[in-house]
């Protein structure tokens, strides 16, 4: 008698059942294998291991980054809305006497939440947390600004106060016309109406 010896490969593959249960009935049904990881985590992970499993996932992350990207604009356009006007929004003499980068972050953290945190995630390293807010908070307003200014024209209080710093240095008006376009500074005829009145609030925001 020759004896045959059979080797067999084994391979675990995970698989996970869905149970829904309806006042009218009770259905079940088999994850895909795609999907079975996600189906795991839910069951016995953490929200972390749960959102994880599902970043990993090629189409559920194609879907989040969309549902993310449409909550960030539905902000930046209530920040934009002249029904709830934003403090970048808000131009006059007196309201650029108050305006300050601290304060208008401030804003944004409370009333874009979404959008300041794709800022602040660009902008800083894990390594800079602990630097003085003073040393990069002026370059996220100026950043947020700029963009916000790409939606909305009536978004440049920030502009203005480049604008003034610039022209109350001396400066010769054409720089106003270069950086203009790039909505860095607004243009030299209005900031005319607004130098004189904010030139001794550039003492403290230098």
């Amino acid at each position: 008698m020759v004896g045959k010896m059979h080797m067999y490969e084994v391979v675990c593959v995970l698989c996970a059942v869905i149970e829904v249960v309806w006042p009218s009935e009770t259905r079940k049904g088999k994850l895909s294998e795609d999907m079975a990881p996600i189906g795991k985590a839910m069951l016995c992970g953490t929200y972390q291991q749960m959102a994880h499993k599902m970043w990993q996932h090629k189409i559920l992350r194609m879907e989040l980054v969309k549902y993310l990207l449409r909550a960030i604009a539905a902000e930046c356009s209530e920040l934009c809305s002249s029904k709830t006007a934003s403090m970048s929004r808000r131009c006059s003499s007196d309201d650029m006497l108050k305006f300050h980068p601290e304060a208008l972050c401030e804003e944004w953290m409370e009333r874009a939440p979404l959008f300041y945190s794709i800022l602040m995630s660009s902008a800083l390293s894990g390594r800079r947390k602990d630097v003085k807010t003073v040393t990069w908070l002026p370059s996220i307003a100026l950043a947020s600004s700029v963009l916000l200014r790409e939606r909305s024209r009536g978004m440049n209080a920030m502009q203005l106060l480049v604008t003034t710093i610039i022209k109350s240095s001396g400066s010769q008006v054409a720089y106003l016309h270069v950086f203009s376009p790039f909505f860095c500074c607004v243009g030299s005829v209005r900031i005319t109406l607004h130098c004189t009145c904010t030139t001794h609030m550039l003492v403290e925001f230098l």
